[in-house]
C-alpha cells in the first residue's frame, strides 16, 4: 500500500464523517428528525471509494493522475446537473432555465476538458525509471602496478581513494605522478566486458603506451603554458585530448611537486561522465594531501560536458 492512499482515504473517512457528525448534532440541537437518506447517500457515495483506496494497492498511480481523474469525474458531474436543470419542472420555462443550465453545462465541460488534458499528459509523460545503483568496484578486478618510486606508507591511502573512482563502465584507467614520474597505475583493461575494445591493441599495450604518453602530456602542457603565458591567463590545469574512441585525461593535482594524474575511458559514450570523475577524483587526493579542493574547477557544469 502507498503512503498517498492511505493518507487520501483517511482524508476522505473524515470528509465524510465530518457533515454526518454535524447534520446528526444540528437535528439535535433543533429537535428535527435526522435525515438519513443523505448520510446513507454520502457513505455510499465516498465509503467505497475510501475503502478501495485503503486496501487497494495501485501501482504507478500519481498524486497528479489522481487529480485528473477527480477534475474530470467533477466536470461530468456538472455536465450532468446542468443538463438536468433543463427539464426540472419547478424552474420556470424560457431564459431563467437557460441561464441556470447553460453555465453549468459549460463549466462542467471545462472542467472535464481540463482533467483529460492532464490524464493525456500523464500517461504519456510517466516519470523516467530511475538509474540502478552503481555498484563500486571490485578492488580484486583492479590491476595495479607500483614503480620504484611508490611509497608504501605514503601512496598506500590513494589506492582505495582511486579505487572507488574506477568504473568499468566509463572510467578505466588512472595513472598517478609525482615528481613527473609515474608511482603507480590502476586500470581495468583486463576486465573481460572490455573485451570489445581490444580488437587490435591488447590491454598490455595500452598500458605501455598510456605509461609513455603521461610524460609526454606534461610536457605538452607546460609548453602551451609558456605560449599562453603572454595573455596572463595562468597555468592550465587540465588537458583533455577526446579523441575518436573515448578520451585521455591530464588533470594538474599540485604545481609544486610536479603530481598530476592521468586518466583514461575507452567508450565515446562516457566522455563527460569520466571527465567529472578525474575532477573528483583530484579533489580527492588534494584533500588527502591536506590541501584545498582545486577552486578552478569550481562553479564548472562538468555533467554537462563543459571541457
Amino acid at each position: 500500500m502507498t503512503n498517498w492512499s492511505r493518507r487520501l482515504a483517511i482524508f476522505l473517512g473524515v470528509s465524510l464523517l465530518l457533515p454526518l457528525t454535524s447534520e446528526f448534532v444540528v437535528s439535535r440541537i433543533k429537535n428535527e428528525t435526522y435525515d438519513f437518506s443523505l448520510a446513507a447517500s454520502l457513505v455510499l457515495i465516498v465509503g467505497p471509494v475510501a475503502l478501495l483506496l485503503y486496501y487497494a494497492k495501485p501501482v504507478r498511480m500519481t498524486a497528479r493522475l489522481i487529480m485528473s481523474l477527480g477534475l474530470m469525474m467533477c466536470g461530468l458531474a456538472i455536465t450532468a446537473l446542468g443538463i438536468l436543470l433543463t427539464s426540472w419542472d419547478r424552474l420556470p420555462e424560457g431564459r431563467d432555465r437557460l441561464w441556470l443550465s447553460i453555465p453549468a453545462i459549460a463549466i462542467g465541460l471545462l472542467v472535464a476538458s481540463i482533467g483529460a488534458l492532464y490524464f493525456g499528459r500523464e500517461r504519456h509523460d510517466m516519470p523516467a525509471e530511475l538509474p540502478p545503483p552503481v555498484q563500486p568496484t571490485d578492488p580484486t578486478q583492479v590491476k595495479i602496478e607500483r614503480y620504484p618510486a611508490f611509497r608504501s606508507a605514503a601512496h598506500t591511502p590513494l589506492i582505495d581513494t582511486i579505487i572507488a573512482r574506477l568504473d568499468i563502465n566509463d572510467l578505466q584507467y588512472v595513472a598517478y605522478y609525482v615528481d613527473r614520474t609515474c608511482v603507480m597505475t590502476l586500470d581495468l583493461l583486463d576486465h573481460p566486458k572490455l573485451g570489445r575494445f581490444h580488437e587490435v591493441t591488447e590491454p598490455w599495450q595500452r598500458r605501455e603506451e598510456y605509461g609513455r604518453k603521461g610524460k609526454s602530456l606534461h610536457d605538452l602542457l607546460n609548453r602551451l603554458n609558456e605560449e599562453f603565458r603572454p595573455l596572463n591567463t595562468g597555468d592550465l590545469i587540465r588537458l583533455v585530448l577526446d579523441v575518436e574512441r573515448g578520451a585521455i585525461y591530464y588533470y594538474v593535482v599540485t604545481t609544486d611537486t610536479g603530481r598530476f594524474v592521468v586518466g583514461v575511458t575507452l567508450d565515446q559514450h562516457k566522455v563527460h561522465i569520466a571527465d567529472h570523475k578525474m575532477a573528483l577524483l583530484v579533489d580527492d587526493i588534494r584533500v588527502h594531501l591536506g590541501q584545498p579542493k582545486m577552486t578552478e574547477l569550481e562553479g564548472v557544469d562538468w555533467r554537462a560536458g563543459g571541457v
